[in-house]
């Protein structure tokens, strides 16, 4: 199978895996926070919280399995990408251990006074802050397998197994409705039968599939073959851990500063976010492969290639849906949840405007990791994001509006997207004029008509259902746009081959 033709396939997979998510995930939100009401759904989310902000060393090691796996891929050296595993492997579950006996042993810590949690419900949240520890050591065993189907472009399965996610989470949640026992910890534990399900979906077929994928052994480790997985994975997990502290320690401040409510918007806002921002993720994890193997094979300047079209590609498929969901916000919101907790839409369009500053450059993350020279690419990339921490609270100490909070948050993305153009000039001779010509002077036209589309209908229209028409204008125009502006040439070709077929 030729290259785009996977990309196309894999990236079809994930873009209908992405709507029925979405669509399962809006669904299972709706009934968690009827059933569980904002308070408690503020405690979930504010105790899921505290646990990610470790789980991004799981993110972290993910990354780094795939992008060695795919980089051995493209050298065509099976024996190296068997030990790679092994060690990945044994590198994941030792790490769960230790991060799970740090978070049992602050437990006094954290509900002593820290978390801002009634004390009618400390008994609960103390039970699901365990369920969540075991959804987050599970999480670290299922990763290597996740990374390695990843690495192989096996997306389509991948896809499934989401999807199956999904359902069950509905399916469960509904049932979820009829509990007479405490619905808080009822609901942790359906979380770790899913996460349950998803490791050994995973692990069976990997370990069926793949020659390279086997047990963990001991006789298999290799002190070079750890030594570099952990070389390449503290500076990744430093680069992940900024962006999940900045996230969480947000969700922290929130909850010291303002209560559990503004903790479910704060949460429902991420969540927003996060269901359409994997539109832009699909397309990463069909083509990060592509690229590492490139860059592994020496092809350097088909990796910088591919780099910016993955930021480019990314940008179009993002800003065809965020554009009209931050303009109809409001009205989607009311729809979904009928009752919207206060700062929902301020975080809801805050965390969508900053995705899409982020993902303007985005794909040169990848391509840097390809290359491997990430130490002062992520310290000074990924502490200008943490810098929002601080200045967040800084500002709320002096009794800012939240608003500015969101300000400060989308003006960091900005920045740190600009900045990763001269990086990635040094390290990896990106032209700048060109990525700007190829990425933005492509794409800026149609941007610009789907917001202009957008204004016009929100403040000329006022009828129900009215982001219908929003989204169909926008998304059409857009579309329209793209075609005429937002493809090269052999893209147009390709296109037109596809839909001859």
């Amino acid at each position: 199978m030729k290259n785009s033709t996977r990309i196309i396939l894999n990236t079809a997979a994930q873009y209908i895996r992405t709507i029925l998510h979405i669509l399962l995930s809006f669904i299972s939100i709706r009934l968690v926070l009827n059933a569980l009401g904002a308070d408690d759904y503020g405690i979930y989310t504010l105790i899921a919280g505290v646990t990610a902000m470790l789980s991004f060393v799981t993110q972290a090691l993910v990354t780094t399995t795939q992008r060695f796996m795919s980089y051995y891929q493209g050298q065509n050296e099976p024996q190296k990408m068997k030990l790679f595993f092994t060690n990945s492997l044994l590198l994941h579950i030792f790490i769960g251990i230790i991060f799970s006996c740090v978070l049992f042993l602050i437990t006094p810590l954290l509900f002593n006074g820290f978390l801002n949690v009634s004390i009618a419900r400390i008994h609960a949240a103390k039970i699901v802050y365990y369920i969540v520890i075991a959804i987050l050591f599970v999480t670290f065993c299922t990763a290597p397998y996740r990374a390695l189907l990843v690495s192989h472009e096996n997306i389509i399965y991948i896809s499934i197994i989401d999807v199956l996610d999904g359902i069950l989470k509905v399916v469960l949640v509904l049932i979820l409705q009829y509990v007479s026992h405490d619905k808080l910890i009822i609901y942790g534990l359906i979380m770790l039968s899913i996460h349950f399900f998803n490791f050994f979906t995973m692990s069976i077929y990997a370990s069926r599939k793949y020659e390279e994928c086997v047990l963990p052994n001991f006789n298999h480790f290799n002190i070079r073959f750890f030594k570099d997985l952990f070389s390449f994975a503290i500076w990744t997990i430093y680069g992940t851990g900024c962006v999940v502290i900045r996230t969480q320690g947000l969700a922290i401040v929130v909850n010291k500063f303002f209560s559990t409510v503004a903790n479910a918007a704060y949460g429902i806002g991420l969540q927003v976010s996060g269901a359409v921002s994997t539109i832009s993720v699909a397309l990463l994890n069909a083509m990060r492969p592509q690229i590492v193997k490139a860059e592994g094979g020496g092809l350097h300047e088909k990796a910088l290639m591919l780099a910016t079209s993955l930021c480019r590609y990314s940008l179009i498929l993002l800003s065809a849906f965020c554009i009209p969901c931050i303009y109809e916000m409001p009205s989607l919101l009311i729809l979904w949840l009928k009752d919207v907790p206060e700062y929902t839409v301020l975080f809801a369009r805050m965390a969508l405007i900053a995705s899409l500053a982020d993902t303007l450059t985005l794909g040169l993350n990848t391509y840097c990791e390809a290359i491997g020279r990430i130490k002062k690419y992520n310290l000074i990339i990924f502490s200008l994001k943490l810098l929002t921490l601080p200045i967040a609270i800084l500002l709320l100490t002096i009794k800012v509006e939240p608003i500015v909070i969101a300000i400060t948050y989308i003006g960091m993305e900005i920045l740190t997207s600009i900045i990763r153009l001269p990086f990635l000039k040094q390290l990896g001779n990106l032209k700048i004029f060109t990525f700007i010509k190829d990425v933005i002077g492509r794409t800026i036209i149609p941007i610009l008509l789907s917001i202009f589309v957008c204004h016009i209908i929100t403040n000329r229209f006022d009828f129900e259902f009215r982001f219908l028409l929003t989204f169909s204008a926008s998304i059409l125009l857009f579309c329209t746009s793209i075609i005429f502006c937002g493809l090269t040439n052999q893209e147009k070709t390709l296109l037109k081959k596809l839909l001859k077929k």
